[in-house]
């Protein structure tokens, strides 16, 4: 079974996971999304700064030992910051493929309403009329969009924790 430590949540194993909750971890998309899209531009400006370190110390002169040292250390921190940014970023990316495989999981139109809600950011009103439904009736349907991805994720983390758990009601 997947390791769930990037996503679990106390509460899932008391069975206390609640709609609210349930309605956060799919914001978390987007704003996961934005998390990564920023750590990526910081790792691209770190690149440019360790490459330009390397490039300056290969080209130092090799008599003067106390630059090198300092260039070799602010290396050396470039690298760990680049390589806690990447491991930050694949956790987020975790989080999210997880939360796309639970909306996938959902039979439509559940499935089609909150794909496009949380992953591709549409609101109610532009669902309803890309799905040619009323409004209320896509107001509705997202709410029960939302129960039913909620048993999902509490169901899954009975299954990970190898319990036999009833459905939420």
């Amino acid at each position: 079974m997947k390791d769930t430590k990037f996503y679990t949540n106390k509460n899932w194993i008391n069975k206390e996971y609640t709609i609210k909750e349930a309605r956060a971890d799919l914001e978390k998309y987007k704003n996961n999304l934005a998390i990564i899209d920023s750590m990526n531009r910081e790792i691209e400006e770190l690149e440019v700064k360790a490459t330009s370190t390397t490039t300056t110390l290969s080209d130092m002169p090799k008599g003067n030992n106390i630059i090198q040292d300092r260039v070799a250390e602010y290396a050396a921190m470039i690298s760990d910051i680049w390589t806690k940014r990447k491991e930050k970023m694949k956790e987020l990316i975790t989080i999210n493929e997880d939360l796309v495989t639970d909306i996938e999981k959902l039979e439509d139109p559940y499935r089609s309403i909150l794909y496009m809600k949380y992953i591709s950011t549409m609101n109610l009103t532009e669902i309803a009329a890309k799905l040619n439904y009323q409004y209320k009736y896509t107001c509705k349907m997202h709410g029960q969009a939302i129960k039913k991805f909620k048993e999902i994720r509490i169901n899954k983390i009975c299954m990970t924790k190898e319990e036999k758990c009833d459905k939420e009601k």
